[in-house]
């Protein structure tokens, strides 16, 4: 059964978040204004006070971005690796007000979880969601005392089930995976989601491939989108061509690291969203990007 979760936020200050030209919100001065190098891509939203936000961090060989909702609350999906938790710290002291309304992780791989434990740390917490699924590793392990500790301090823990839906600011997160649970195939258990606010629709899908590609296509209803977080780090394992056909963004974003051993982004995945009318743009090449919207059009800002 389909659960909608209302997630109140009235009672969270809007945080300073930087607009598309560089400029601080009247809120506060948190916003962290592009750099000199910045590069500013398909200018065609309203500026107005009621935009949401997507920080693709450069985290190096890992995910992990920050929604900003138009009220000024924060989405974290994922926080890349261990070596990258001190930069997505201070990126978060920056443009959050202290406080995580919800924390996305998708799939308990390290560069996915690196960071966790550090956020939940330093930051309040407010909802966690990630797929019902385990792993051996330490850092795992710590990451579950993180998150024990954090639930006696309120903190409201669920499982990513497909199907249900959370309503935060006036978006909203629909979960579209995973559809089976394999802890042999951790990447395919991945919690994927469509983040919607007002006709803009944002896909994560974590690491999943091809297998639980499919299982969205066939039960999740529609995937067509604006904006796709490359699966896998773009690797060919992902982002099928049926999946790519459904969901038909008009930006895509890979996150990777700089001359990686696995060969991230693939030169065919890459081609293949080209074709289908996507914009690509990878944090190894352009660092930080930047995706805002006002609920129709968007902008794109990359750190250089």
């Amino acid at each position: 059964m389909t659960n909608a979760v209302i997630i109140s936020c009235a009672a969270i200050a809007v945080v300073a978040v930087a607009n598309i030209a560089g400029q601080k919100s009247d809120t506060g001065d948190k916003a962290t204004p592009p750099s000199d190098t910045a590069q500013h891509y398909g200018e065609t939203y309203t500026e107005t006070d009621k935009t949401c936000r997507f920080d693709f961090l450069n985290v190096g060989q890992g995910d992990s971005t920050l929604i900003t909702t138009p009220n000024g609350s924060s989405v974290l999906v994922d926080t890349g690796t261990a070596a990258s938790r001190d930069y997505l710290t201070k990126h978060l002291e920056n443009n959050t007000d202290g406080e995580i309304e919800l924390l996305i992780l998708t799939h308990p791989h390290s560069d996915h979880i690196g960071g966790a434990q550090k956020v939940l740390e330093k930051f309040e917490v407010k909802y966690i969601v990630m797929p019902d699924v385990v792993s051996t590793t330490t850092q795992f392990e710590k990451l579950c005392d993180a998150i024990a500790k954090e639930k006696e301090e309120g903190c409201v823990l669920y499982s990513a089930e497909p199907g249900d839906i959370y309503e935060i600011d006036g978006c909203t997160l629909r979960m579209t995976g995973p559809w089976e649970i394999d802890e042999e195939e951790l990447n395919n258990c991945s919690a994927s989601f469509m983040f919607t606010y007002g006709s803009f629709d944002a896909l994560f899908t974590g690491d999943s491939e091809k297998k639980a590609e499919k299982l969205m296509l066939f039960n999740a209803g529609d995937l067509d989108c604006e904006l796709y977080k490359v699966a896998h780090h773009g690797a060919d394992t992902s982002s099928c061509e049926e999946m790519v056909n459904a969901m038909t963004p008009q930006i895509s974003v890979v996150s990777c690291g700089k001359d990686n051993s696995y060969g991230h982004p693939s030169t065919e995945i890459v081609q293949r969203l080209n074709n289908a009318g996507s914009a690509v743009f990878v944090t190894s090449e352009v660092g930080t990007v930047t995706v805002t919207t006002d609920g129709e059009g968007y902008s794109v800002i990359t750190e250089r």
